[in-house]
């Protein structure tokens, strides 16, 4: 079963715009970076994967400060949806 959730869909000025998204962006980035520190507490070497995308999370960000300081007049239209799948029981 599928199952998708509207987190954002309108428009928006340009400065509410990048407030959203660099704000979604950041808690993916705190909960890797949560994720790494539990695990290195516990002493699990696998969190390659939580570095990784800490690492493109942050290269999105920096790709969306520069994008908006190109435009900081304009109005954006955000449309994100969120996809729910369970894959195992």
């Amino acid at each position: 079963m599928v199952t998708e959730y509207s987190l954002v869909n309108g428009e928006f000025s340009s400065e509410d715009a990048k407030e959203i998204l660099l704000n979604i962006i950041q808690e993916k980035i705190r909960f890797h970076d949560v994720q790494i520190l539990r695990k290195k507490e516990r002493h699990e070497p696998d969190f390659d994967r939580h570095l990784q995308r800490v690492h493109e999370l942050k290269k999105s960000r920096d790709g969306i400060l520069e994008m908006f300081s190109m435009d900081p007049l304009s109005v954006f239209k955000l449309n994100a949806v969120l996809t729910v799948e369970r894959i195992k029981i």
